[in-house]
């Protein structure tokens, strides 16, 4: 008879005690061998994996920034995101080795990657001071933790630690171990290695440490922002005194050693430390020459190869930047910038928070309609305070707070400062200065505002659209070339003009200083700005004509122009690199330039990995070959060169161009001041090299102040950059070629009404030349310049507001006219002053040595 299954296996209630703990041993045994086999296969899986990775500590290649250098190899920049130095072992004093073996391992050569009596020790110290004050980690697990664990504070983290240090110390030497430990420690303030460590701490190399240095940095790895001497001075203050107590403990110095080293070293280094920004990394320490320029490549590089690369691989970048031209754009530009800061102060310091002031206007003007509440202007305490203390009180406290450091007081400080780095107060003239070699297309120098930092990175220079203002003239007027609207020396009557717009609006521009002049030859109206005249060749033109001519040079799209003869005056946008590059293309004869920032790129062993000036430089020679150089015609680009050069000669900015600023090379270029004084610019080029300057506020609302124009601020920052750049050179420009291009002729015309020719009245002493692009087929149609022919009213021209005036004997604010100063060459008496102006070119002898013939009636050019 089977046996009843409760006698097999009696419940476990029924057994004698013995026999229970048997059983419940022998259960608890086999449930330990399942999970325990579990976990240590999957701990066997990790380990395995990781030091499968072992080799590659022992060919340990650190990280190596992407440097960046300038067109003749100097260097201008480092990228990377943590910076070591690699050292071996043997470079390292043995004073420093011994400092941190007695501090952070001191049984290193005895254990075997785990020392049970440091963790007794540690353990022991921990127990009575009731807290955690000592760890029991050796260097070698200190290794496998920044390496493989990622510091994780879990009982798993630290089995998995000691075994795999058994591992590393299987596969290396102590010696070997105690160099990557060197080499790969983390010592705070972005600072990996120990190499990078000497420098940021003491400035000098880690061959150069000395005893003292190396027990302040001893104390680091394991907590490097407790005890860094920057960040918390006290706190390393005092736990390099317990450092010295433990080097004496195991017997390297003697107590007598310890209490000198302590007391001599710290005054010294005190000082240091104190007056430095806690919150300092090595990254503040990195070269860094143009900063702005830099911030653009790395851009383009994130853009080719993404950022691991960029950060770790060690590219060589050779770019376009010309040191020498970098240096010569900050000297020129970054003081303007300082001195019109006041300026701009002291119209802006009505304008809180940066409220357009119009707004107040027109509610006052509406309260005069209907009754709307006062506004009711009144200062918070709060931001009362906040002035005061920026102002006046901000620096010295920041300055107590270092000297007597107190970790509560700087957190304070920083919060409250950083809470308010974008006060009001805090608002400066920004600016953008972009310089291109024409014959190349290469950026030589580049800076996108007055400061690059962490909370002002915007790159004025490729990003700011702002309104050029009258430095958009010259595209009106080579549009008006190139549709053999106008000629060199075409006449235009400077006086008032009423646009009335298709809705029905009113427009009336005026001229910079409010003043008219009569008549005026073209080349004569851009040399002095002249608004009138301008609006009168938009109209000439029309507004698609000037668009699209704007967009193929400046390679901004139509959409960004609005039909309107307020483009003609500059209501548009452009950035600083768009306007460079219009520029730049008209003085290379109107041929395409592609500007670029890289030359060519290697990799950490020189070898070229990707060469963008040879696919720019592949690109135009395709376009030379499909015949689609030419971005404007070579003619007309010319005449407007050679207007753009009376600008400089005998314009608006020749004052603070030739005699401020000292440039006596060849030039050609324009001004331009924006409405209500918000942007002032200046572009221009020479025979091989092209430079744009703007100024302004970032709160487009914000004036510079009122008369501010780029002929007297902007202009000589031209001006001085020109100067100096050929001046290291040792020779000026070479000058521009006057030869005439086969599609543009030379004539004359009358220097009174800049008509053509009458033989009635004009004699040779009345002409003055011109320069006229050929006829040109467009749609079947031939097109050339038209005009009329001189009435013989050579009398002095003026103005009708100047003759209301003298009639009636009226005053400027009679006739409309503002009574203020003008920065240009058009003060006082205007038709007198444009006399003055230059430019003339000579007449071409007629044929047989008869007067010039008359305009033809189909309203060609005379031949």
């Amino acid at each position: 008879m089977a046996a009843d299954v409760t006698e097999i296996n009696p419940p476990l209630k029924t057994l004698p005690w013995w026999q229970k703990l048997e059983k419940i041993s022998l259960y608890a045994f086999f449930l330990s061998a399942f999970f325990g086999g579990l976990f240590l296969g999957f701990l066997h899986f990790r380990i395995h994996s990781k030091t499968g990775d072992l080799d590659r500590l022992a060919s340990f290649r650190p990280t190596i920034p992407t440097r960046l250098y300038d067109q003749k190899g100097r260097l201008i920049s480092e990228l990377f995101r943590h910076q070591r130095k690699l050292v071996s072992l043997d470079e390292i004093p043995r004073p420093v080795i011994a400092a941190f073996l007695a501090i952070e391992d001191s049984n290193f050569y005895d254990h075997f990657g785990i020392d049970f009596k440091g963790i007794l020790r540690a353990s022991l110290k921990n127990l009575r001071a009731m807290r955690v004050v000592a760890g029991g980690s050796t260097i070698t697990q200190q290794l496998v933790k920044g390496l493989y664990t990622e510091s994780e504070r879990t009982l798993y983290r630290k089995i998995y630690e000691a075994i795999l240090a058994l591992q590393v110390e299987k596969a290396f030497t102590k010696d070997e171990i105690l160099e990557m430990y060197f080499n790969q420690t983390y010592f705070g303030h972005g600072a990996y290695g120990i190499s990078a460590a000497a420098q940021f701490y003491f400035d000098k190399p880690v061959s150069k440490l000395n005893f003292m240095e190396a027990s302040i940095l001893a104390a680091l790895p394991k907590s490097p922002h407790n005890y860094s001497p920057i960040r918390a001075p006290h706190d390393a203050y005092r736990k390099n005194r317990v450092s010295l107590n433990r080097l004496v403990e195991v017997g390297y110095i003697t107590k007598q050693e310890a209490d000198t080293l302590y007391k001599t070293f710290w005054p010294v280094y005190w000082k240091k430390i104190v007056t430095t920004p806690p919150s300092k990394t090595i990254f503040g320490e990195k070269v860094n020459n143009a900063p702005y320029f830099t911030e653009h490549v790395r851009q383009e590089l994130i853009a080719l190869y993404g950022e691991d690369v960029v950060y770790s691989k060690g590219l060589q970048v050779y770019t376009t930047l010309d040191l020498d031209h970098q240096q010569a754009a900050e000297r020129a530009f970054l003081p303007q910038l300082e001195k019109m800061d006041p300026i701009a102060r002291n119209y802006n310091r009505f304008m809180t928070g940066g409220i357009d002031g119009s707004l107040l206007s027109t509610y006052y003007a509406l309260a005069n309609i209907v009754p709307l509440p006062g506004i009711k202007r009144e200062y918070s305490l709060r931001n009362d305070f906040r002035k005061k203390f920026k102002d006046e009180t901000a620096d010295a406290f920041e300055l107590v707070s270092l000297a007597m450091p107190s970790q509560q007081v700087n957190d304070v400080s920083s919060e409250f400062m950083s809470a308010n780095r974008e006060f009001r107060g805090d608002l400066h003239v920004q600016g953008a200065m972009l310089a291109l070699d024409m014959k190349t297309g290469r950026y030589t120098a580049m800076i996108g505002g007055r400061e690059f930092k962490s909370s002002d990175q915007f790159n004025r220079a490729t990003m700011a659209k702002r309104q050029p203002g009258s430095a958009i003239k010259p595209f009106v007027y080579g549009a008006a070339l190139e549709a053999r609207a106008i000629h060199y020396g075409m006449g235009f009557i400077d006086s008032p003009i009423v646009n009335i717009q298709p809705n029905g609006e009113q427009w009336a521009p005026a001229n910079f200083d409010s003043g008219f002049t009569g008549y005026v030859l073209a080349y004569r109206a851009l040399s002095a700005s002249l608004n009138l005249v301008s609006v009168q060749i938009y109209d000439l033109v029309g507004p698609d004509a000037i668009i699209n001519y704007i967009s193929r040079l400046t390679k901004a799209p139509e959409s960004r122009f609005q039909p309107n003869p307020a483009l003609s005056l500059g209501a548009s946008e452009l950035t600083p690199a768009e306007m460079l590059l219009g520029y730049a293309i008209i003085g290379n004869k109107g041929q395409d330039i592609i500007p670029h920032a890289i030359i060519y790129i290697a990799d950490r062993d020189g070898n070229v990995t990707a060469h963008p000036e040879n696919d720019v430089i592949q690109a135009l020679n395709y376009k030379r070959r499909t015949g689609q150089i030419q971005v404007i015609e070579e003619g007309p680009a010319f005449i407007l060169r050679k207007m753009m050069e009376n600008v400089v000669n005998s314009g608006t900015p020749t004052d603070a161009i030739r005699n401020r600023a000292g440039y006596k090379g060849p030039g050609a270029g324009k001004t331009g001041t924006s409405n209500s004084f918000n942007d002032v610019w200046f572009g221009g080029y020479t025979t091989d090299m092209a430079a744009v300057v703007w100024a302004g506020m970032d709160n487009g609302n914000m004036t510079l102040g009122r008369g501010v124009s780029g002929g007297d601020v902007i202009a000589p920052v031209w001006g001085a950059f020109m100067r100096d750049i050929y001046n290291a050179r040792g020779k000026l420009a070479e000058p521009f070629d006057q030869t005439l291009p086969r599609t543009v002729r030379s004539g004359g015309v009358c220097k009174y009404t800049g008509k053509w020719p009458n033989a009635q009245c004009d004699k040779p002493e009345d002409l003055t030349g011109t320069l006229i692009p050929e006829p040109i087929t467009v749609n079947g149609k031939r097109r050339g310049v038209g005009g009329e022919t001189c009435n013989c009213h050579h009398a002095e021209s003026k103005s009708f507001l100047d003759l209301l005036q003298a009639d009636h004997n009226l005053a400027n604010e009679e006739v409309g006219r503002e009574n203020n100063r003008a920065y240009s060459l058009v003060d006082g008496d205007r038709v007198q002053k444009l006399g003055q102006l230059g430019g003339d070119l000579p007449v071409p002898p007629a044929p047989n040595g008869t007067a010039p013939a008359p305009a033809p009636t189909n309203g060609a050019a005379p031949p």
